[in-house]
Order: C-alpha cells, then structure tokens, then sequence
C-alpha cells in the first residue's frame, strides 16, 4: 500500500482573481483553494461601491456572480479562517474581476 504524505505548504489557501461564469465549469465560482482544511471559514464580498453582496459564515467555494446576476468589474473579498488555519494572519482581503 502507498501513503501519500501531504505537506503543511501543499494546504496553504489560494486566491484567484478572474471569475468567468460563462458556464463551462472553469472560473465560474469565487473558489479559495484548499478551504476544505480551514472549516468554518467565513467571506463576505463587496461591489466597488462598498454595498456588501455576499457574507457567509462557513464558506464552501459555492458561491456564483452569476446567479446573483452581478455586472462585469472589480469585486472586493475579506476571508476570515477558521480555527484550524495556523498562519500569521487570520485575515486575507483582496479583489477579483468579474468578466462575462
């Protein structure tokens, strides 16, 4: 039998910054890689007018721009981890855009 051993390093969360919701499964999601090992983590997002359009206390990659019906520019996100995540920030803010 194989083990695969899995380093801290490989777990650490990813953002991406363009989200495509055309359908075809590819950037269609506000996705935060490897959010499975932090749950409870929450993300609330912003339009760039600062009106807060999305906020969830247990985030699960799930959440579409095109369901909401959302307009094409810049979105703003601040991540809060769960009590799982042993990094230095609890903390992780930035910005995608939207294209369709």
């Amino acid at each position: 039998d194989e083990v695969e051993v899995i380093r801290k390093s490989d777990c650490n969360p990813a953002f991406y910054n363009i989200i495509t919701p055309n359908g075809d499964g590819i950037n269609d999601k506000f996705v935060v890689g490897n959010i499975e090992e932090y749950p409870g983590t929450a993300l609330e997002i912003w339009d760039r007018w600062g009106n807060r359009i999305y906020q969830n206390g247990s985030y699960d990659n799930s959440f579409s721009l095109q369901a909401q019906g959302k307009d094409t520019g810049v979105y703003y996100y601040l991540v809060t981890f769960g009590p799982n995540f042993s990094g230095d920030n609890r903390t992780q803010s930035g910005f995608f855009q939207l294209f369709k």
